[in-house]
């Protein structure tokens, strides 16, 4: 009980403002205020940027569209050609080896 009452007691003294403790906290909030209008062009900089570099890819295969789609000139591939026949296409050269495929590359 006398701890109850001595909180109590405690609980109802007004906190009073000193002079120096008011000073203080104008202080700290202005010291805060200024600090945010010196980091925030930072912060909105590495926001921006970062959003660039996320958004890259998107943008470089919007812009570049036309480059990544290839015509096929026709004719056959060399591969799908006979040890013979590339022998024929390069006739100063000589076949050493020859893997078969499965299938056509993408």
């Amino acid at each position: 009980m006398a701890i109850e009452s001595h909180i109590e007691a405690v609980a109802a003294v007004p906190v009073l403002d000193t002079g120096a403790g008011v000073a203080l906290r104008r202080l700290f909030w202005r010291i805060h205020f200024w600090a945010g209008l010196v980091i925030t062009p930072i912060v909105l900089f590495a926001a921006l940027t970062g959003l660039l570099y996320v958004i890259t890819p998107e943008l470089e295969a919007w812009q570049h569209a036309t480059l990544d789609r290839v015509v096929p000139a026709g004719g056959q591939p060399l591969t799908d050609l006979k040890p013979g026949g590339v022998a024929c296409v390069y006739a100063a050269s000589h076949v050493l080896r020859m893997r078969a495929r499965q299938g056509r590359l993408p």
